[in-house]
């Protein structure tokens, strides 16, 4: 990593200036959002956009850690219905809610803990 630069999971390298102009873009367009729907969606893609990720999701759990709501951005339509109702909280997204905290796998087709992430996402 060169002085100065935040290089994310993608490898992209961001100098301080940019990375501040992306977070304030996310703030921004949080700010303008109307509904919880809205920002959930505007924190899943930016957060995709600043970690340069192919897919990005957050998973809004209730006090007994079900998934109340499920929010992705990158999938296309069909990818989202594949996965059909919301994750039961096994796989990668349990690994997730036991952890506390992200991960991030380089290839999701290879990903042992993988559980009902569409199959149509193998080949990209």
């Amino acid at each position: 990593m060169e002085v100065g630069k935040v290089t994310n999971g993608g490898g992209q390298s961001y100098n301080p200036p940019q990375l501040l102009r992306l977070l304030n873009e996310a703030v921004k367009s949080l700010n303008s959002s109307a509904s919880v729907e809205e920002v959930l969606h505007q924190i899943v893609k930016s957060g995709r956009r600043v970690l340069n990720a192919k897919y990005s999701a957050v998973a809004i759990l209730r006090p007994d850690s079900t998934i109340a709501q499920f929010v992705t951005d990158g999938l296309t339509p069909e990818e989202t219905e594949e996965i059909g109702d919301l994750p039961k909280g096994r796989g990668m997204l349990g690994a997730v809610i036991e952890s506390g905290g992200p991960i991030r796998t380089p290839d999701i087709s290879t990903e042992p803990r993988r559980s009902g992430f569409p199959t149509s996402t193998d080949s990209k």
